[in-house]
């Protein structure tokens, strides 16, 4: 059960309901516009065509997930498990938990041997 102790009592007429209903209303509706124009300029960036460096025309959607894919397959990168996650979230390809743990493990592993070598490369320029 609520905890109503808590709650304050309100007293409002009911015109000032009405009113405050009206501008909870009008707020609502321009966010929810707000939100619309940000999805609609996203799918617009998204699906239009764009040139890489290589001068190979792709789209908005396979520019994002070649990003992605380069973040996830560097471990040097510090986001690269999380770029994991979300293609194999995007491909519909679940990961367990115990996939999860492995994978964290394994680059633990590497960020340890990058920190590692990267000491030993100042040990020797010094």
């Amino acid at each position: 059960m609520a905890n109503t102790k808590n709650l304050k009592k309100i007293d409002l007429s009911h015109e000032e309901a009405v009113e405050n209903g009206r501008k909870g209303g009008k707020a609502t509706a321009k966010r929810k516009k707000a939100i619309k124009s940000m999805q609609e300029a996203a799918q617009a960036l998204l699906s239009g065509t764009y040139t890489d460096d290589d001068g190979k025309e792709l789209t908005g959607y396979e520019l994002m997930m070649a990003k992605l894919f380069k973040i996830a397959t560097d471990e040097n990168k510090r986001d690269c498990l999380s770029a994991m996650r979300l293609i194999r979230e995007i491909t519909g390809e679940n990961i367990t938990a115990d996939e999860r743990r492995l994978l964290e493990k394994k680059i633990e592993s590497l960020t340890a041997q990058i920190e590692l070598s990267e000491a030993k490369k100042h040990e020797i320029e010094f």
